[in-house]
């Protein structure tokens, strides 16, 4: 009899694949079945599911620009008009000190003092310009109704 000819006694058994990691046999820890038994399981956070229901805006990312405030000071004022004349913002852009009539413009307080009389027409001052303007014999008009002057 040769080795080639000898039958085994018991059939060969397979070995039993257990869960990897650990050594706690076939699970190990991991308990059966779903989705938490698996390899490479990913379970998202509750809170990323939260916001991957609610809906994207329409829009959200082109919001408008606010508008800036052009600042002038009493002391340009002085220079660019004469005595007793009436500014408003069509006066200031037509001296070029602003760019659309639209535009947001205050006037603001210098540390030179005023001596020429102005009147001032639906342009936002703040309190020094006020009581310079004032003290100087100037009038603050203002034909827009409730505006606050800033």
């Amino acid at each position: 009899m040769q080795i080639n000819n000898r039958k085994l006694q018991s059939k060969r058994k397979r070995a039993k694949r257990v869960g990897r990691g650990g050594k706690r046999g076939t699970y190990s820890g991991r308990g059966q079945k779903g989705q938490k038994s698996r390899a490479g399981r990913k379970i998202h956070s509750e809170l990323r599911v939260m916001f991957l229901r609610i809906p994207k805006r329409r829009g959200s990312g082109n919001k408008t620009i606010p508008k800036r405030t052009k600042n002038i000071g009493l002391d340009t004022i002085a220079k660019n008009f004469n005595d007793n004349t009436i500014i408003s913002p069509k006066s200031l852009k037509e001296k070029g000190l602003i760019k659309s009539v639209k535009d947001n413009v205050k006037i603001l307080g210098s540390k030179n003092v005023l001596s020429k009389k102005y009147t001032i027409i639906d342009i936002n001052m703040s309190q020094g310009a006020k009581n310079q303007l004032e003290k100087a014999g100037g009038i603050i008009k203002s034909t827009k109704n409730n505006q606050q002057n800033k």
